[in-house]
């Protein structure tokens, strides 16, 4: 449909180098610079839309979760932990296990679990599986004895902009709430390049398939931004990308020298400035 106030829709688009060169009625578009030779794709009546761009986007995030233990299907918190147990008996004892997406309103017991009971069946892996609104994690005993959270507490470990949820005991739950999801996630190994690397082509790939075309990238690591760059040098980001660098991180001179970033020709990649 265009955009005229009056309903109108068109039957062809014209793309030329990659960009809309003419849109609107087949006779019309046909006359235009280079109709002639174009290759030609009937549709047979699909419709056409702009691609769709996401305005406060994650692509690493995205790419882990791609790679990680999909819990949204869960019924139960048993369900979860049957899962859980699963994926780690196919990796090294002390590797972490990762999921995300489990959602306790849709079980038939609708609180918050506590780790006692997936303890129990997953003891030689650190666990971490953040909730399907992502802010909030279940860690296993093992996670809580990485992030010294496993003892009897006094009272609730101070963390601002988190809560770090304790039992009758005053134990830890295993339940991290917000910015004391931290207190576990920094301790799970960084990811090296080439792993990086292929949960960004990975978190491309999808949202591309699903019609966005283009993310705005809020929280970007440097090291992120270095494998979205070796991405475009190589005609590989197909995806436009802008990326705002981490806040939380380190943003000093060295990293901001060369920031803004600014678009390429193809406008695939660019980063506004940050910080100062």
């Amino acid at each position: 449909m265009l955009n005229d106030g009056r309903g109108s829709t068109a039957s062809a688009l014209l793309v030329r180098r990659g960009r809309v060169a003419a849109v609107g009625r087949l006779e019309d578009v046909e006359k235009q610079d280079g109709a002639r030779d174009a290759q030609r794709i009937d549709l047979e009546g699909a419709t056409v839309v702009p691609g769709f761009q996401d305005a406060h986007g994650h692509l690493a995030d995205l790419g882990a979760a791609l790679e990680t233990l999909d819990l949204s299907a869960a019924t139960s918190y048993e369900d979860v932990i049957d899962r859980v147990r699963r994926e780690a008996a196919r990796v090294p004892e002390g590797t972490w296990v990762q999921g995300h997406g489990w959602d306790e309103t849709t079980w038939p017991v609708k609180h918050l679990p506590h780790h006692a009971l997936l303890s129990a069946q997953v003891d030689k892996h650190p666990v971490f599986l953040v909730r399907a609104d992502g802010h909030a994690a279940l860690v296993n005993r093992a996670a809580l004895a990485l992030a010294k959270l496993d003892g009897v507490l006094d009272q609730e470990p101070k963390v601002q902009g988190g809560r770090v949820l304790l039992d009758d005991e005053h134990h830890a739950s295993g339940v991290l709430l917000e910015a004391a999801m931290d207190n576990v996630q920094r301790l799970i190994p960084p990811p090296d390049v080439r792993t990086r690397r292929r949960r960004i082509a990975a978190a491309q790939q999808y949202l591309i398939s699903r019609g966005i075309t283009c993310v705005h990238d809020m929280g970007t690591t440097p090291a992120d931004l270095e494998v979205l760059k070796d991405l475009r040098a190589a005609r590989a980001l197909k995806l436009r990308v802008v990326s705002y660098l981490d806040g939380d991180g380190v943003l000093d001179d060295a990293l901001l020298k060369d920031m803004p970033l600014a678009a390429d020709d193809a406008e695939w990649l660019c980063a506004p400035r940050a910080g100062p």
